[in-house]
């Protein structure tokens, strides 16, 4: 069979380089496209796996997103059309969902971001088959798609690269750090659709550097921009007082010796979490996700008030050791989308 894959973050370059050799594994065929932006290219080639690298990220004004998609569903067809491609996965990618959608390629699409209402309308409709975590309602998708085209897992997508996720201790002599003596963090995504905007500053995450200068000399900070005017803002803010890694580095062992992990995003924050790092999300929206890790015992604290984040902030610094903890056993009790996936691209090949 041959399976087209598509990642737009590195979030998803993670979780598409598992679920590519996994079906390499059973001895299918899987192209990949990526496109160029963060480190989601880099995350494939450092797994050994070769994308078609088409376009770029189109930045945060509606002209330069929509020329962006348009100059990588062109690409995209070039290359498509000549694979004779059975099955698309995608984590609701517009550029690809549409050119699969024209060429008739039966779409699987993963999402864990009912926020995402511009990107889910482009691309779930599309869909033959949705796959969503348990903790989601089918409902806030039901005006997309049939309920019944609804698939869920008992996990999160991060639990793929987790589960049996060994750290590498070379990281700290990489950059130069001590165990539990840095915070890693990650700007906000405020170039998204689905972001506020709110303040006229590049990211967000400076309200926490400040703090930490003020009181927490000890403490080193490693912090990845998501883009090139958040990099320019923080070095020119903080210059040595921060570390900006300047190529694509183990971001989970990063984690996992870290004291605390600080993202305006999520998915940071849950991957941390699922090690037993204590983590602070400032995402600017109720999530699903966080909620249910939080109640099963991973130590991830969501706040929108950035004020209550802060203070959050100084509790775990205050006494680091009482969130971190083991959660071997929480994560055996979790799904992987491995196996439903697997299932559906199966029931697909016998319809068609």
């Amino acid at each position: 069979m041959n399976i087209w894959v598509e990642a737009l973050t590195g979030k998803q370059a993670l979780l598409f380089s598992f679920i590519a050799k996994f079906f390499m594994d059973r001895g299918d065929n899987v192209i990949i496209t990526c496109r160029e932006y963060d480190y989601t290219a880099r995350i494939f080639f450092q797994r050994g796996l070769k994308p078609y690298v088409l376009g770029r990220y189109g930045g945060g004004t509606l002209l330069g997103k929509i020329r962006a998609s348009l100059d990588r569903q062109l690409r995209m067809l070039d290359i498509i059309t000549e694979k004779n491609i059975d099955v698309h996965i995608s984590f609701t990618s517009p550029d690809s969902c549409r050119v699969a959608y024209g060429l008739n390629i039966p779409i699987i699409n993963l999402t864990d971001s009912p926020h995402s209402y511009i990107v889910n309308k482009l691309t779930i409709p599309l869909s033959r088959f949705l796959i969503i975590p348990h903790c989601i309602p089918k409902k806030e998708f039901s005006h997309l798609i049939s309920l019944r085209n609804i698939y869920t897992f008992n996990g999160i997508f991060e639990v793929t690269w987790t589960k049996n996720f060994s750290p590498d201790s070379r990281i700290l002599d990489e950059l130069n750090l001590d165990k539990y003596r840095y915070i890693v963090m990650r700007t906000e995504e405020k170039k998204a659709s689905y972001y506020k905007h709110m303040d006229s500053r590049p990211t967000l995450i400076s309200i926490f550097i400040d703090k930490l200068i003020s009181r927490e000399r000890g403490l080193k900070i490693v912090i990845f921009p998501r883009y090139i005017d958040q990099k320019k803002y923080l070095i020119k803010k903080y210059g040595e007082k921060i570390i900006i890694p300047e190529r694509s580095v183990d971001t989970q062992s990063l984690a996992h010796y870290s004291l605390l992990v600080i993202t305006g995003g999520s998915t940071f924050a849950q991957e941390a979490a699922l090690q037993g790092i204590p983590s602070i999300s400032y995402f600017p929206y109720h999530f699903y996700i966080e909620e249910y890790i939080a109640k099963r015992g991973f130590p991830l604290f969501h706040y929108i008030d950035i004020i209550n984040a802060l203070k959050k902030m100084l509790d775990i610094i205050s006494d680091p050791f009482k969130y971190h903890i083991n959660t071997t056993g929480l994560l055996e009790r979790m799904e992987s989308p491995l196996e439903l996936l697997e299932k559906i691209i199966n029931q697909i090949f016998i319809e068609d």
